[in-house]
């Protein structure tokens, strides 16, 4: 945790204050970005003139779009990203005066290739328009597969999140294959 101006921001907060106030002695810092129980900041970047955040809830990928204004920031979830299994998200041009509001990602999951998408954040709202750029081959045939998510309860009764792959109208009744890891500060990402 981080006191200053008389606040206390919790370890992992992303606080935001313009360069002018902080330079004239100001400390007031606004939150763009709280951790919570089941709830990790994985990255952020900036992308013509407006900082993208990219975190996790419950494993989930999540982003959201903060554009600077004179009093307060403008806050737009990118709601229309990928939203499932391991989603990365960057700038499409590595110099930050550069960049367009274009951005990679990539995205995959148990039963999807990965894939490398183009996204336009100044584009309308839908974000209907992206362009896959390229897509790695199908290993299987994944068809009536489905991914589910799940919590089995810890010895302690913590909630371990985890996914599952299996046919689309299992019922339960089949033999799996189980990859897990002991907690030893390797987490594994859907």
């Amino acid at each position: 945790p981080w006191t200053v101006g008389g606040t206390t921001h919790p370890a992992d907060a992303l606080i935001v204050i313009s360069l002018c106030s902080f330079l004239a002695g100001g400390r007031r810092f606004e939150t763009l970005f709280q951790p919570g129980e089941r709830r990790s900041l994985q990255s952020f970047f900036w992308n013509d003139g407006k900082l993208i955040i990219s975190y996790l809830i419950n494993l989930v990928p999540r982003f959201e779009m903060f554009t600077p204004g004179h009093q307060e920031w403008t806050r737009r979830v990118l709601d229309t990203l990928p939203a499932e299994g391991t989603v990365h998200v960057w700038s499409f041009d590595a110099a930050v005066h550069e960049a367009n509001g274009e951005v990679l990602v990539c995205a995959q999951d148990p039963i999807t290739p990965p894939q490398l998408l183009l996204f336009d954040l100044n584009a309308a709202p839908s974000l209907s328009a992206s362009a896959i750029l390229k897509r790695s081959p199908e290993n299987f045939d994944a068809s009536g597969l489905v991914v589910t998510r799940h919590e089995a309860v810890s010895i302690d009764h913590e909630l371990i999140p985890y996914t599952q792959v299996g046919p689309a109208n299992g019922n339960g009744d089949a033999p799996i294959h189980l990859s897990a890891y002991g907690g030893f500060g390797v987490s594994l990402l859907p």
